[in-house]
């Protein structure tokens, strides 16, 4: 079993991607979330852990889930494919279901994720 690493990292690493993913810079969104960059900085690094008032407006900036913010990516990825397995069709049997997730590890893998 992979070793867990820690909320502060989790975070941090998270936001590295988001912030790259939306093309801005660290003072950026310290700017637009009237935070000092400090603050932000303090995150990235992992130095501390925001309230939840922050992570819910970090979740609203970054137009994400508080899962795609706090949760290792794995983890993520996992709760995803089941999502998408219970909707696809309710009478399908566990067996299809379980085809259908295959399906997407095996799509996620040939893309590399």
């Amino acid at each position: 079993m992979a070793k867990k690493i820690d909320n502060r990292t989790v975070l941090a690493e998270n936001l590295k991607h988001l912030i790259s993913q939306k093309g801005i810079t660290r003072r950026q969104l310290s700017s637009d979330l009237g935070i000092s960059y400090t603050t932000v900085s303090d995150w990235i690094n992992a130095k501390n852990y925001p309230r939840i008032e922050r992570l819910e407006q970090l979740t609203k900036y970054f137009n994400v889930s508080k899962s795609e913010l706090i949760e290792e990516p794995q983890e993520q990825a996992n709760a995803n494919v089941q999502a998408i397995a219970a909707h696809v069709d309710h009478e399908m049997s566990a067996s299809e279901r379980q085809q259908v997730i295959n399906f997407i590890e095996n799509l996620k893998r040939a893309r590399g994720n």
